[in-house]
């Protein structure tokens, strides 16, 4: 029944997939199976535009300030974010990918491609698995 519900909300998933996603997202329940989030992802995060405290116009010139390479990745050529954001991040590259809100899904080794390579654009280099650092926790 989850994996049905998962093809309904995301139709490009294919039915394997949504199997197996739909067997790493829930877990056994009373009365079948429930939904597994992590709790982090139950709540918004801290800037949002419906607070007084963080606006639009802060949240524009926030994203103004950035000056690392930025490459904006969507979905959909004609999403009215993307024009907001262009706006405050004229610096950035704008990589659209065929898909909807979700490109990992969507579109996943599309999406790795554009990362990779704004990666390497960016300067950064793959690391190796035994190169990598631990951050701290």
């Amino acid at each position: 029944a989850a994996a049905q519900r998962l093809l309904q909300a995301m139709p490009s998933l294919s039915p394997e997939r949504s199997l197996d996603i739909a067997e790493r997202l829930t877990q056994p329940c009373e009365n079948g199976v429930c939904w597994r989030w992590d709790a982090a992802l139950l709540t918004r995060s801290d800037i949002t535009y419906d607070t007084l405290a963080f606006t639009p116009a802060h949240y524009h010139t926030l994203l103004s300030k950035i000056t690392a390479p930025t490459t904006l990745i969507y979905g959909q050529a004609d999403n009215p974010n993307l024009v907001q954001l262009q706006a405050s991040l004229p610096s950035a590259t704008v990589e659209i990918v065929h898909g909807g809100h979700n490109l990992h899904i969507d579109a996943p080794a599309a999406l790795a491609d554009v990362i990779a390579q704004s990666a390497s654009q960016a300067g950064c280099t793959p690391q190796k698995e035994n190169e990598r650092k631990s951050l701290p926790v």
